[in-house]
């Protein structure tokens, strides 16, 4: 009787302390008091998702992929969700009625065709995680400033001509991503995002950064890949704290000494630019473990380059090196190194492999 009594108890507290999934109305409502999560992703929602209210304790919904023009107004009575996820739709636009969601955490609405975001949005107060990539964004409501505990901002894929200024009072913001764009400036009042760490502005116009970039002292990942820089913007390298710098397809033709400075950097991506030549100073990134300097036109490398001893992975393919230095052979860490389509000749060929016999070595 005991061991019964046990194993009763044991199956009214599993639900408690691991929630269950549920992936259909049907299943949603025979079990309504236990639902936190419903998926209906893929689903035709059907004239059940009239009764979703019945399910008091939902706090994530998700409608992915549900072929939806617009959110059934059935959505907006659960006062109480906390995430909803809309990514995969045919939504053109938001309902004002948005608002009503006041404990919203996380709104995701990813791939639809949105022009807008309706001002109302500035009412979830609560909101910590906003994901609009690809869509057709031209420019972000004023009330998006009043999402202050917003963490999370993504905007990739749309069509803004130039940085949101209206996210300047978004001071939490740790996550801002804005690639495949159209901006072409990034305005100082960027300085005020004090708690940004990751910031992804790929395959935009931008050539020049502002002073105040240098503000951005928490930044640990900064990518400017596809742009149109042909300086290196020696400002970020005040970052102190960068560890990851993607500068892929540009048109630098000179890295600045100065990147020295960066003393945490891990990862460092500098392919497909106009680089003849590395500065000597790379050799005190001595944390770094990635180096990619593919597609440029190296012709040697500095004898520095074997300072880095935590170095895992060197891309150097498709430029026009004809042999490496010796010292390379101090980096022993090393388990990928891509020397392809370089004017090696066969015999370097073979004294490279001969240093790194368990290395992985593409020439």
């Amino acid at each position: 009787m005991r061991i019964a009594r046990v194993f009763y108890l044991v199956l009214l507290v599993l639900p408690a302390i691991f929630p269950q999934d549920f992936f259909s109305m049907e299943e949603a409502l025979f079990n309504y008091r236990e639902v936190k999560t419903l998926d209906l992703s893929g689903t035709d929602l059907g004239e059940n998702i009239n009764q979703i209210t019945r399910l008091t304790n939902l706090r994530v919904l998700y409608l992915r992929n549900c072929n939806l023009k617009e959110l059934p107004s059935i959505i907006f009575k659960i006062r109480h969700l906390k995430e909803l996820y809309l990514s995969n739709n045919r939504l053109s636009k938001i309902s004002n009625k948005i608002s009503r969601l006041i404990k919203l955490e996380i709104l995701e609405l990813n791939e639809n065709e949105l022009i807008t975001i309706p001002d109302e949005i500035g009412e979830l107060i609560n909101l910590n995680e906003l994901y609009v990539n690809e869509n057709k964004l031209t420019q972000l409501p004023r009330a998006i400033s009043f999402l202050t505990q917003l963490k999370v901002l993504e905007l990739n894929s749309n069509q803004l001509e130039k940085f949101p200024w209206e996210i300047k009072s978004l001071t939490n913001l740790e996550i801002l991503k804005l690639e495949d764009n159209k901006i072409y400036e990034i305005p100082s009042i960027i300085e005020r995002l004090q708690k940004l760490k990751t910031l992804i502005i790929a395959s935009n116009k931008l050539s020049q950064l502002p002073v105040k970039f240098a503000k951005l002292k928490n930044l640990l990942l900064l990518d400017l890949s596809h742009n149109e820089f042909q300086d290196f913007p020696k400002i970020i390298t005040d970052l102190s704290k960068l560890q990851v710098l993607v500068f892929n397809n540009n048109q630098l033709f000179i890295l600045p000494k100065e990147i020295e400075n960066f003393k945490q950097l891990h990862s460092l991506e500098i392919g497909m630019n106009q680089l003849s030549i590395l500065p000597f100073e790379i050799g005190k990134l001595t944390r770094l473990k990635i180096l990619e300097v593919h597609s440029n036109h190296l012709k040697e490398l500095p004898i520095e380059i074997g300072y880095l001893v935590e170095l895992e992975v060197l891309h150097l393919r498709h430029n026009l090196l004809e042999k490496i230095p010796k010292e390379i052979s101090n980096l022993q860490k090393l388990k990928n190194i891509n020397l392809k389509n370089n004017n090696i000749s066969n015999e370097e060929k073979e004294k490279i492999r001969l240093l790194f016999p368990k290395v992985i070595i593409s020439l």
